[in-house]
């Protein structure tokens, strides 16, 4: 079976209308089509650096992808970018990171160091080199968002963006 991959990158809570409760509904209304865009996607590995934000609602909706379609060899990788990438998280977002390290099937720590936000850019420089595609929730604004979107430009992948304001769809 040939391997194509879907790699995550979007943006943080605090840039999203419904912020740290991925339950919110504007949350829901975004956690769906992301749901929509890996059922759609015909991709059987999935990237997510499993950052607040966009990063574990994405590994959320292919745990829950995998649950629903049992019958096909999904996996889940998460790239961590170091040692101790949530320490300063609060105490539900590292419960969530959990459950969703606990459900990858696979776990790469992209670097051995301790934290520092270069090594952001670092992991997600690994997973645009092993996806096939880019799916990116982005506004548009300056950030880590955009800089991984600039380095997928420059290798040429595919990038499918959602909007998060405004749920729009495009490819770039």
């Amino acid at each position: 079976m040939i391997m194509s991959t879907l790699m995550v990158t979007g943006h943080r809570p605090n840039k999203l209308i419904g912020g740290y409760d991925y339950k919110s509904e504007f949350n829901m209304i975004l956690r769906n089509e992301l749901y929509h865009c890996i059922s759609e996607s015909n991709c059987n590995h999935f990237i997510s650096g499993g950052a607040l934000g966009v990063d574990q609602m994405f590994a959320l909706e292919v745990i829950r992808f995998k649950k629903d379609n049992p019958e096909m060899n999904i996996t889940l990788e998460i790239a961590v970018p170091c040692r101790k990438h949530s320490s300063k998280w609060l105490p539900k977002s590292v419960e969530i990171y959990e459950y969703i390290l606990k459900n990858a099937d696979k776990v790469t720590l992209v670097t051995d160091a301790e934290y520092s936000p270069k090594l952001m850019q670092i992991r997600n420089e690994y997973m645009v080199n092993n996806a096939t595609y880019i799916l990116a929730v982005w506004d548009g604004t300056s950030g880590g968002t955009k800089n991984c979107i600039d380095y997928a430009k420059s290798k040429a992948k595919l990038i499918h963006v959602i909007n998060p304001n405004t749920m729009e769809n495009y490819e770039i």
